[in-house]
């Protein structure tokens, strides 16, 4: 076993040994704090699928209004609906 591993699952450990995951939550947490997008509107072309929706998602989980633009309407509704499940609005046009 390497160093930095746990003896009973192999995952790495951080260095006051936790597991990678409560590391990963402590980071996100620290990211989340200095990184926010309350108050500002995205607009995001290209929303309904592949890296547009990925964005479109990231940018609402940080707190944006997020304003989809794309082709055809029926994934970007999807993506709108996405959105607003983070508590944001997500206006979309076609």
């Amino acid at each position: 076993m390497s160093a930095g591993e746990s003896e009973w699952s192999g995952r790495p450990r951080d260095e006051d040994g936790r597991g990678a995951s409560e590391a990963t939550e402590r980071i996100r947490k620290t990211v989340n704090d200095r990184f926010s997008l309350a108050g500002k509107v995205a607009v995001v072309t290209g929303g309904g699928t592949g890296i547009g929706r990925a964005s479109a998602l990231a940018l609402a989980e940080y707190g944006a209004d997020v304003v989809l633009a794309a082709r055809p309407p029926e994934p970007l509704a999807a993506t709108a609906r996405e959105v607003e499940d983070f508590g944001q609005r997500a206006p979309a046009r076609w």
